[in-house]
C-alpha cells in the first residue's frame, strides 16, 4: 500500500503521498487486500472460527493482482488465488503440526495421528500448489527469459526451494508409513521454514516486472485508469497522440489517407522512454488496432521523456520526442480562463507556421492580425471545452496547457503568461502541424 501510494517510494508515502494512485486498479486491490488484513486481526480476536472469510479476502484480492492475470483474464486470477489458498493452507498447517508434536512429545500415538491427517490433505494441497504454480510460471515467463532474466533466476531459486520441500515432504511421508519412534519434528520444521523461503521468494516475483507484458495484438486500446495526459507530436508524414494513464501509454499513429477502406499503412513503431532521474528502457509495445500502439508504463513523479521511432508503407517517418508530466493535473477551469481572456481581447499578431511534413522544416511563417475573440472562434477549443485539460507550472511564472481532443485525434499545447494570455501554441493533427506565437500590443496601445 505505502509503495502505491508512494509512487514507488515507501519514504514519499509519508512526505509527499499521493492519494490519488488509489483509484487506479492496484490501488484499489491494496486497499481491499488492507481492509482485509485489518478485519482478519479483528475477527481472529473475538471470533477465531470466522477468520478464514477476511483471509479468502485476501487470497482472492492477490489472485486478481499478480502477474497471471495480466496474461490470461480470468484464468490467471483463478490459478493464482489456488496457488496461494493452497499454499496458505500448507504452510498453516505444518505449523500446526509442529506445535502439536513439540506439544505432546510424550504422547507419540496422537502426534502420529495429527500427520497422519495433516498427510491426507497435504498431498492434494501439494498437487495443486506445484500444477498451478507450473501454469503461471509458463503463462508468465516465456522459456528463452528463464535464465536470461532477473526475474527467470528468482524463478528458478523458487524452484529449488519447492524441489526441496518436496524432498522433506516425502521422507516425512516415509516416516508416517514406518511409524517409527517420535514424530520427525526436524523434517517438519524444515518443511515448514522452507516454505516460508518459499513464500518470500515469491514476494519478490510478485513485486518484480515480468520478463514480458501481455501477450499479442489487442483488438482496442485498453480503456484509461484516472486522469489522461494527452501530448502529440509528428514525424515526417505521420501524426502521433500520445496518451498517458496511469499505469500505461497510448500511442495512435496517422498518416495522410491511412482511414480509407481498405488502406493498410503498415504501422511500425519502436518507443524509449527516459524518466524524471533520467534512466532511459526500452518500452515492449503492442498492437491495439489500426496505427494503435500500448505499452505498460510506471510513471514516475515530473516529466519522462518519450522517444518514438514510427514507419509506415509509403509514408515519411521519423523519429519524435514528447514531453509527458506525471502525475495528470486536470484543471478545466484553466481552459475556461483562458477563452474569457482571448474573448476579451483586442487586436494581436499571430505567428503561424504550417507544415504536413517535418523533414521539410515547420513551414513558411506568416502573420495574422485577428481579434483574440476572432481567433478563438477558428481554435477547437472556442466553447472553453476539451475532453482533457491538464496544467504544468513553470519555473518561469507561465502555465503549459495541454489540451486533449482524442475524437479528432488532435492536441494542443499552450504556453499561458502570468496574465493569462497564450504565448506559444502547438496544434498536432493527424495531418499536419501548427506553430503559433502570439504578439500583443503593448497596454496604452490597447487603450
Amino acid at each position: 500500500m505505502a509503495v502505491i501510494v508512494g509512487d514507488g517510494s515507501m519514504l514519499s508515502a509519508v512526505t509527499d503521498p499521493a492519494l490519488g494512485q488509489l483509484d487506479s486498479r492496484p490501488g484499489v486491490l491494496a486497499l481491499f487486500e488492507t481492509g482485509a488484513f485489518t478485519a482478519g486481526g479483528l475477527v481472529g480476536w473475538r471470533w477465531p472460527g470466522w477468520v478464514w472469510v477476511p483471509v479468502s479476502v485476501v487470497v482472492v484480492a492477490e489472485g486478481l493482482r499478480a502477474h497471471p492475470q495480466a496474461f490470461l483474464p480470468g484464468w490467471g486470477a483463478l490459478a493464482a488465488t489456488v496457488h496461494l489458498g493452497a499454499a496458505a493452507v500448507w504452510v498453516g498447517g505444518l505449523v500446526y503440526v509442529v506445535r502439536c508434536a513439540v506439544c505432546w512429545r510424550s504422547a507419540p500415538a496422537a502426534g502420529w495421528a495429527v500427520l497422519g491427517s495433516y498427510a491426507r490433505l497435504a498431498a492434494w494441497l501439494f498437487a495443486a500448489v506445484v500444477t498451478t504454480g507450473v501454469v503461471s510460471a509458463l503463462v508468465v515467463v516465456p522459456l528463452s527469459s528463464v535464465t536470461s532474466t532477473g526475474y527467470g533466476r528468482w524463478l528458478l531459486v523458487k524452484l529449488g526451494l519447492v524441489a526441496a520441500v518436496s524432498g522433506c515432504a516425502l521422507a516425512g511421508r516415509w516416516r508416517l508409513r514406518r511409524r517409527e519412534g517420535s514424530v520427525p519434528v526436524r523434517v517438519v520444521r524444515a518443511e515448514a521454514g522452507l516454505l516460508v523461503a518459499v513464500l518470500g521468494v515469491t514476494a519478490v516475483l510478485g513485486a518484480s516486472a515480468p520478463p514480458r507484458q501481455g501477450g499479442g495484438t489487442l483488438l482496442v486500446a485498453p480503456p484509461a485508469t484516472g486522469p489522461v495526459v494527452q501530448v502529440g507530436a509528428r514525424t515526417g508524414e505521420i501524426g502521433v497522440s500520445v496518451a498517458a494513464s496511469d499505469g500505461q501509454v497510448v500511442l495512435q499513429l496517422t498518416a495522410p489517407g491511412s482511414d480509407a477502406p481498405g488502406a493498410d499503412a503498415g504501422y511500425r513503431l519502436s518507443a524509449t522512454l527516459a524518466d524524471p532521474a533520467s534512466a532511459t528502457r526500452t518500452l515492449r509495445v503492442r498492437g491495439c488496432g489500426v496505427g494503435c500502439f500500448v505499452a505498460p508504463v510506471a510513471w514516475g513523479k515530473g516529466t519522462s521523456h518519450l522517444t518514438l521511432r514510427v514507419a509506415a508503407n509509403g509514408w515519411q517517418g521519423g523519429t519524435a520526442s514528447v514531453a509527458v508530466p506525471w502525475p495528470a493535473h486536470p484543471d478545466p477551469e484553466a481552459l475556461e480562463r483562458l477563452a474569457r481572456v482571448l474573448s476579451g481581447t483586442g487586436t494581436l499578431t499571430v505567428y503561424e507556421r504550417v507544415t504536413s511534413d517535418t523533414t521539410r522544416g515547420l513551414g513558411i511563417p506568416h502573420s495574422l492580425t485577428p481579434t483574440g475573440k476572432q481567433f478563438l472562434t477558428s481554435e477547437p477549443y472556442s466553447g472553453g471545452r476539451a475532453a482533457s485539460v491538464n496544467t504544468v507550472p513553470g519555473s518561469d511564472g507561465t502555465t503549459t496547457v495541454l489540451l486533449g481532443y482524442p475524437a479528432g485525434q488532435t492536441q494542443i499545447e499552450l504556453t499561458v503568461g502570468a496574465d493569462g494570455r497564450p504565448q506559444r501554441e502547438t496544434l498536432t493533427a493527424p495531418n499536419h502541424l501548427v506553430t503559433r506565437t502570439f504578439i500583443y500590443p503593448e497596454r496604452d496601445e490597447e487603450s
